[in-house]
């Protein structure tokens, strides 16, 4: 279990558990819990990789790339937005911000959640 602290929350604890089949289980600050599938699962790992040394933000081409090579197929730009789109819904349908997954046309992409300090 990590602890993290999002900008403006008081401490949040986030709970990330990745299965033998590839699903993941997120659960934050001791709230509802939620599956999440396998192909947005790869996408979440690589939003959590190295957050606190950076502000959180990684080019879309990195996140493409890391997904290229850790799952050795091709995956597109649209299948990122869409990949995307499904981990957004899947943090509303726990209760959770679906902005918490932030995009910027030109910064790329992050979970926007920051380590306790």
């Amino acid at each position: 279990m990590d602890v993290w602290k999002a900008k403006g929350w008081h401490e949040t604890r986030v709970e990330w558990t990745r299965n033998s089949n590839g699903t993941g289980w997120l659960r934050i600050d001791r709230g509802a819990g939620v599956a999440i599938k396998r192909s947005e699962a790869d996408v979440f790992e690589v939003l959590l990789d190295h957050l606190g040394e950076d502000d959180g933000w990684k080019a879309r081409v990195y996140v493409l790339r890391r997904l290229r090579r850790e799952s050795g197929r091709k995956v597109t730009s649209g299948a990122l937005r869409n990949r995307t789109y499904l981990l957004r819904n899947a943090l509303e349908r726990a209760g959770y911000d679906r902005w918490l997954l932030q995009c910027h046309p030109t910064r790329g992409m992050r979970f926007a959640l920051r380590p306790r300090s």
